[in-house]
């Protein structure tokens, strides 16, 4: 994850308003890591993390980053199994609730 945190941190430091980490696979434990450098990060308007294996652990830390930020504004989350294992559904309505004032998921 050290690689993964490097390079969330060189893009948050160039300014960049758009990240793209689809398809690497990194699961709810590179998901974490992710959302804690983006948690202060005010530039990042898109996050784009389509198949990216995140399952309710990283859906619960996204639905944290999407209550305290209000930048982010496009959530790309195709091609995952956020809601797949049994408390899933629960981490789903709340991730819901939150984004329903903030951004919008695709």
């Amino acid at each position: 994850m050290s690689n993964l945190k490097e390079e969330v941190r060189r893009l948050v430091e160039s300014g960049a308003e758009s990240i793209a980490f689809s398809d690497t696979f990194m699961g709810d434990e590179g998901c974490r890591t992710l959302c804690e450098q983006l948690k202060d990060n005010r530039h990042v308007r898109s996050l784009d993390l389509r198949g990216c294996n995140i399952r309710s652990d990283g859906a619960v830390a996204l639905a944290t980053l999407v209550s305290s930020n209000s930048t982010l504004t496009f959530l790309g989350l195709e091609w995952n199994g956020v809601g797949m294992l049994e408390n899933g559904f629960q981490v789903l309505l709340l991730f819901f609730f939150f984004i329903t004032f903030k951004p919008r998921v695709e």
